[in-house]
């Protein structure tokens, strides 16, 4: 069979935005889940003493961690009946990273800590591409990434790049968009739709909004909801503000 000559040249602009490996996950030795969970509550009453895993937060934690050590019976919530008082409990993704949802003060920023915290105790791997590295992640505000990346063009790829990449409270940042020598720049809508366009990079991000809400529809558009789908489970930790009450 002949090939055309520019073959080659087609299929490196290919790989260069979707990797044919993707990402691969292997299942890591999930531990007993009550221990790990016992742990967390630990870890977390370390840094808060009203910290606390009860029935309003435990099945999204566990949720969390199986995601974290590939286990294969995690779950996760339909998008599109997030916003229903019971959404729809449906099979979780384990190449796809996570959009944790959930009212002010229930906990979201700190639970990426404490992935984090047991991403560097277990060490638990992942497969990006051709690249085989662990599972700890780097966490940025939308705030701060919409002020670094406005004025930034080495910024705004870097975000869009890294393998891992944890974006805090998305909504938080200024509601419009920035103007740098004349070109606007919506830099969290450009990000996640890079991020999107590819299969070999994880994204978790935390927000107060599900990613059916009007709001995120409004401020990134269609094409950012519907990516938001493709590359990310979705969790609600429910419950109070937590930071107001006598327990966190």
């Amino acid at each position: 069979m002949t090939y055309p000559e520019n073959l080659r040249n087609i299929l490196g602009d290919i790989t260069a935005r979707r990797s044919l490996a993707g990402v691969t996950r292997r299942p890591a030795g999930t531990p007993d889940m009550k221990a790990a969970l016992a742990m967390l509550e630990m870890i977390g009453r370390a840094r808060d003493p009203r910290f606390r895993v009860d029935d309003e937060n435990r099945w999204t934690y566990t949720q969390l961690l199986k995601w974290l050590y590939a286990d294969e019976s995690m779950q996760a919530l339909d998008v599109d009946a997030a916003g229903r008082k019971q959404a729809a409990i449906i099979p979780g993704r384990l190449t796809a990273g996570i959009y944790l949802a959930g009212s002010t003060g229930t906990g979201k920023s700190w639970a990426m800590e404490l992935l984090n915290i047991f991403a560097d105790i277990d060490e638990p791997r992942i497969q990006l591409g051709r690249e085989l590295r662990d599972m700890h992640f780097e966490c940025y505000r939308a705030d701060d990434i919409w002020e670094q990346a406005t004025g930034n063009d080495e910024a705004i790829a870097r975000f869009k790049r890294m393998p891992i990449l944890c974006i805090q409270d998305l909504g938080s940042e200024p509601d419009s968009a920035a103007v740098r020598m004349g070109t606007r720049r919506e830099p969290l809508r450009q990000i996640i739709e890079a991020r999107g366009d590819r299969n070999d990079l994880v994204t978790l991000i935390t927000s107060n909004f599900s990613p059916a809400d009007p709001e995120i529809r409004r401020r990134y558009t269609d094409r950012v909801v519907s990516r938001l789908r493709g590359m990310c489970n979705l969790l609600i930790l429910n419950g109070r503000d937590r930071r107001l009450g006598a327990s966190l």
